[in-house]
């Protein structure tokens, strides 16, 4: 065993379900061969997502094992977090703003999100990211308005978001901290681009459908819990996303309306939180001709549309 597989091992022997003798010896080469590249060379971050999205299709049988010993190597870690970093410091930008260089930086922190969002498929990944905290470094790219943080990469950093909360739930992660993210999220789906809305919208419905549990036993909707809690929280999401039908339906955009229509029936699985929708009166863009055309285009759009229309049917 070579010393950086020993160290690694030494490193994870404490993780539960971890074998790294699953991972066939070429695998493990190329890994440690790629990773340590990386370290010496940033821009070169393309051939570990590549190895990464080839394995995800080729080796299902032991992919946990390959995304554990990525994200635990030594000096893996502190390689993502230094380079995202660099990235939140306009001095540094700014001093390697050629057109090249610009290019190259937003090359990179794309690959590094992208691998990201593959490592999070693993559960053991998404706990050490949210109990480190790192996923907090990714607030400033999708907040910051500084010219860099192009729509692509704050695509990118919605998908780490999407990758995680797809991993946890239905498990016992009790390390999100809902207050965090779910601001920022609206916030996002405020941005002008359609293709965040889209984007901030899936997460939007990831997030308020997250089932934890609680017990061996007992599982729990925290999501939806934390997201009507109290009247200002509920009266911010309803405010960001009652306009976006108007938006779809403009944009002709079915996938961002798909979106809002299964927040909608999320949210009216709490009774007081139908009532209030009702009371306050859908979107008048929900009974349009314009929306009709879009529903004659796409079957699992207008079952949704006759899903949200049933369930206020219900209290006539």
């Amino acid at each position: 065993m070579s010393i950086a597989q020993q160290s690694f091992k030494n490193f994870t022997q404490n993780i539960k379900q971890f074998d790294i003798d699953k991972i066939d010896k070429q695998t493990i080469n190329s890994l440690t061969h790629i990773i340590n590249n990386t370290f010496e060379d940033t821009k070169i971050n393309l051939e570990l997502l590549e190895l990464l999205q080839c394995k995800k299709e080729t080796a299902k049988e032991y992919l946990k094992e390959i995304y554990l010993f990525t994200w635990f190597y030594p000096g893996f870690q502190l390689y993502v977090i230094n380079a995202i970093y660099k990235f939140h410091n306009e001095e540094y930008l700014r001093e390697n703003g050629s057109i090249e260089n610009y290019k190259v930086n937003l090359f990179v922190i794309e690959n590094i999100f992208k691998i990201l969002s593959l490592l999070c498929e693993e559960y053991i990944v998404c706990e050490d990211i949210l109990r480190g905290k790192i996923d907090t470094l990714l607030h400033p790219f999708l907040l910051g308005t500084f010219t860099v943080y192009s729509e692509k990469i704050k695509l990118q950093a919605l998908e780490v978001y999407c990758s995680i909360f797809r991993t946890v739930n239905c498990t016992k992660c009790d390390c999100l901290v809902f207050s965090e993210i779910l601001p920022i999220v609206l916030k996002v789906i405020n941005f002008q681009e359609t293709r965040l809305k889209v984007k901030g919208t899936y997460l939007m419905f990831l997030i308020i459908s997250l089932q934890l549990y609680v017990d061996d036993f007992t599982l729990v909707n925290k999501g939806l819990e934390y997201s009507v809690q109290t009247i200002d929280r509920f009266n911010a999401i309803d405010m960001v996303i009652s306009p976006l039908v108007g938006h779809g339906i403009n944009s002709r955009n079915p996938l961002l309306l798909k979106n809002v229509f299964r927040i909608y029936l999320k949210l009216c699985e709490k009774q007081n939180v139908k009532i209030k929708i009702f009371e306050d009166s859908m979107p008048e863009a929900m009974f349009s001709k314009e929306l009709s055309t879009i529903l004659k285009n796409d079957y699992e759009l207008n079952e949704l549309y006759k899903k949200v229309i049933k369930v206020f049917e219900e209290l006539e």
